[in-house]
């Protein structure tokens, strides 16, 4: 595929529903003020369904994480589910959809992801956890993960980050009045 066709297609995409399909999150109760965790994340994007004839797709991403301890115990778990539905003013051919998946459609989720996880990780009483930007792998870099033609685009599959974060936000106790 060459650059100026599928710039002309990415050009021609308009989103038309980005929905959080499911999302499921847990924190084990702790009295710890900091804790060194090690994240082990899963990104995975995969074209669901197309429609040749009415040029529009859907895409699903999917982002878990576990969060663990020095000693591999569970702390926390987050998973979240997002479809993505677009419409294309270029003809689809599977090649630029596989192509689509993998560079322009985390773009377009990834933000909702990354306000997902620091929202309900601070719900869990944590100051919470940022996710990092998103990095856009290169067409090598899919190669030679050995990402199949017509599978799905896993992106940061197994990575692993050791973070030390507060476990808990500190907790104040309200001044005592006078009166």
């Amino acid at each position: 595929m060459n650059a100026a066709s599928y710039n002309r297609f990415v050009a021609g995409v308009q989103p038309t529903r980005i929905e959080l399909g499911e999302v499921n999150a847990s924190a084990k109760p702790s009295n710890l003020q900091e804790l060194n965790v090690r994240v082990d994340t899963k990104f995975t994007m995969g074209c669901v369904q197309s429609n040749t004839q009415a040029r529009t797709f859907d895409i699903e991403a999917r982002l878990q994480m576990q969060f663990l301890t020095d000693k591999g115990l569970e702390v926390g778990r987050f998973i979240c589910l997002y479809h993505l539905s677009y419409l294309s003013a270029e003809a689809l051919e599977d090649s630029v959809l596989e192509e689509f998946t993998r560079r322009n459609a985390p773009v377009h989720v990834w933000p909702f992801m990354r306000e997902l996880v620091l929202n309900l990780t601070q719900r869990f009483g944590w100051t919470g956890f940022v996710l990092p930007s998103f990095f856009i792998p290169s067409a090598a870099a899919v190669v030679e993960s050995g990402v199949s033609q017509g599978g799905s685009v896993n992106h940061l599959a197994e990575t692993t980050n050791t973070s030390k974060v507060p476990a808990k936000k500190p907790r104040r106790s309200a001044p005592k009045s006078d009166a």
